[in-house]
């Protein structure tokens, strides 16, 4: 899905909500494509507010995040 994960996440709101995913991994690449940076804040901001929590891997600029149980 290269390129096209806030649209996916977009798509997959209501099984987010569910809380039946709890991690997800994201790899944060930089871009020339207009507003790829502000879909990119507000997808992790989305993800923040939904109780996800955030770590770099391994020094790239993969993203993990995860939440607690519920």
């Amino acid at each position: 899905m290269e390129g096209y994960e806030t649209h996916a996440l977009r798509t997959a709101q209501a099984l987010l909500r569910s809380g039946s995913v709890r991690a997800l991994q994201l790899e944060i690449t930089k871009s020339s494509r207009r507003g790829t940076a502000r879909e990119t804040i507000e997808m992790l901001e989305g993800l923040k507010q939904q109780g996800f929590t955030f770590k770099q891997v391994q020094r790239r600029v993969s993203v993990a995040c995860s939440r607690p149980r519920r």
